[in-house]
C-alpha cells in the first residue's frame, strides 16, 4: 500500500499524452539504444525515486502475483532463447541468466506504467 502511495504520488498518469512520455519521465524510455541511466555531473532527466519504486513494484509483483510472474517468465525465457540462438545479446557467462532476470524486471515496470497509463486514460491495453 505505501509502494502504490508513492508511485501515485511521483506519477500522474493524465500528465502525459502518450505512454512513451509517461516512460521517459520514469526512466525507462529507450534513446540511441540504450536504458536511460544516470551520468556523473549530470542532471538524471528522470524521476529517480520513480524509476525506483518502479522497479520494487514490478519486484512485489513478480514475487506475489502469478499473472505478472508468469509475463515476467515468459519475457525471460525469450531473452535467453533469443542469446542461444542468435548471439546479439551479448557473452554468455556466469551472470548471463541476472542479466535476462533483469531485462524481465525492467519489462514488468515499463508494463506497469503502461497499464496505470492505460487506467487513466480509459484506454484498451494491447499487448
Amino acid at each position: 500500500m505505501v509502494l502504490a502511495a508513492g508511485i501515485r504520488g511521483l506519477f500522474d498518469p493524465l500528465a502525459f499524452p502518450n505512454v512513451q512520455r509517461a516512460w521517459k519521465f520514469a526512466g525507462y524510455a529507450v534513446i540511441d539504444g540504450q536504458g536511460q541511466r544516470k551520468a556523473r555531473g549530470q542532471k538524471a532527466g528522470f524521476c529517480v525515486p520513480l524509476k525506483t519504486r518502479l522497479w520494487q513494484a514490478a519486484d512485489c509483483l513478480w514475487r506475489a502475483n502469478p499473472e505478472w510472474r508468469q509475463i515476467g517468465r515468459n519475457y525471460k525465457a525469450r531473452q535467453l532463447w533469443l542469446h542461444r540462438h542468435d548471439g546479439r545479446l551479448g557473452k554468455e557467462g556466469k551472470g548471463f541468466r541476472g542479466h535476462a532476470h533483469n531485462r524481465a524486471m525492467r519489462y514488468l515496470a515499463k508494463r506497469l506504467i503502461k497499464y496505470l497509463w492505460c487506467y487513466a486514460h480509459k484506454a484498451p491495453m494491447i499487448g
